[in-house]
């Protein structure tokens, strides 16, 4: 049977879509738009050129293109960072692949020949896609990002705080709210020499752990300044900076300075 090299290129460039989607949403990751774009072209042009290449060329590609691909999803806060999602792209190709043969075994209708598969992954991208943006809309709805300020020796930061009404960390023996810091934030509080005062069980986007805590540090919020201790974190935030404490917006705020 003969197929159109375009057939192929759009199966490829569909499927390939759809497991880097999927591998963003499991990580819970903003895309590189254009990086992004550029890594679907790439494995549509080397799926598409694999058969035809010689065996050492095979070996190459199929051990170079994952690692190449997975670099152009995200931004990365680390090697480790970038493991985690090399491994889970992995993962989702062969699942993907299991699916296709499954589909096939199930059918009995070859699909890889056709651009069916391609316009069945292109959906299921769109879906992902869509699903993503409506999880995002309903949490900037929820959870506003608004404009703060710290207080550090050497002047005034201004950051993006999230307003997460989950943030209620309470330092015991003061009685102020703790603030956490995303990773380039941390590592500005560090080089000002804030030194770590004590620890805080604390929830992150990379999820639970003990972290160290600063200050206490100047922080306005909406106009009006109070005080609060910083937890540190080595993670990137997807939007914003700070998470604030839930008494330091809305009703009820933090200590007037």
């Amino acid at each position: 049977m003969s197929v159109y090299v375009e057939v192929v290129i759009f199966n490829n460039a569909a499927l390939d879509l759809l497991t880097a989607l999927l591998t963003l949403a499991l990580r819970r990751k903003k895309a590189r738009r254009w990086s992004l774009a550029l890594s679907v072209a790439l494995g549509a042009a080397v799926g598409t050129a694999y058969p035809l290449l010689p065996a050492p060329a095979k070996i190459c590609a199929a051990v170079l293109l994952p690692l190449v691909m997975t670099a152009g999803f995200h931004k990365f806060a680390s090697f480790a960072d970038y493991v985690v999602s090399l491994g889970v792209f992995l993962m989702l190709t062969f699942a993907t692949g299991g699916a296709v043969l499954a589909a096939v075994a199930i059918s009995g209708v070859e699909l890889r020949g056709y651009s069916v598969l391609g316009f069945v992954a292109l959906g299921a991208a769109a879906a992902v896609a869509g699903v993503r943006a409506a999880l995002a809309s309903s949490g900037k709805i929820s959870r506003p990002v608004v404009k703060a300020a710290i207080g550090l020796k050497s002047g005034v930061r201004r950051v993006s705080a999230l307003a997460d009404t989950g943030n209620t960390l309470t330092d015991c023996a003061s009685g102020l709210p703790v603030v956490i810091a995303s990773g380039e934030v941390s590592e500005r509080l560090k080089a000002e020499g804030e030194g770590v005062c004590g620890f805080v069980e604390a929830k992150t986007p990379l999820g639970r752990g003990t972290l160290p805590i600063v200050g206490p540090l100047r922080v306005e919020v909406g106009g009006r300044e109070c005080k609060a201790f910083a937890a540190l974190t080595e993670s990137r935030f997807d939007g914003y900076e700070l998470i604030l404490q839930n008494t330091m917006f809305g009703g009820e705020k933090g200590r007037k300075i």
